[in-house]
């Protein structure tokens, strides 16, 4: 049906123009500018039935167009849920993560004692070795 709507448009839009041309540019007589009058408002009638219809083809558009978009977010939402399974499992995985930074943090603790202990020994061999040298 649009490409018919789109057709019926244009051959009115054409028909339109080219009655609008045959319009005499200085018209003459009272009689003459009275057939014209006449002859403007029909046409004006005409151009807006057409511009009607190019408007309802417009919300069309628009429409479709948000039709289109909601389609594309609702196919996003589906695939997201159906891959929530994976979330879930993630979330699994990394539940016991608080203990295991506890447990790093400790790991850490004691590395650093023993980095003081090693401090230490290595301060007391350097007085040591000061004191045996002449």
């Amino acid at each position: 049906m649009l490409p018919a709507h789109l057709w019926e448009i244009a051959l009115s839009l054409a028909l339109y123009s080219k009655l609008c041309r045959q319009e005499p540019d200085h018209p003459q007589g009272t009689a003459l500018i009275r057939v014209l009058h006449d002859r403007r408002r029909a046409l004006e009638t005409s151009l807006r039935g057409i511009t009607s219809r190019v408007r309802a083809m417009e919300d069309y558009a628009q429409q479709s167009a948000e039709a289109d978009a909601r389609y594309a977010e609702l196919e996003q939402i589906q695939y997201l849920s159906d891959r929530s399974d994976q979330v879930l499992d993630l979330v699994a995985r990394t539940a016991g993560d608080e203990h295991a930074v506890e447990e790093v943090a400790g790991m850490a603790a004691q590395a650093e004692s023993v980095t003081d202990a090693f401090s230490q020994a290595l301060r007391e061999a350097q007085e040591a070795g000061r004191a045996a040298l002449p």
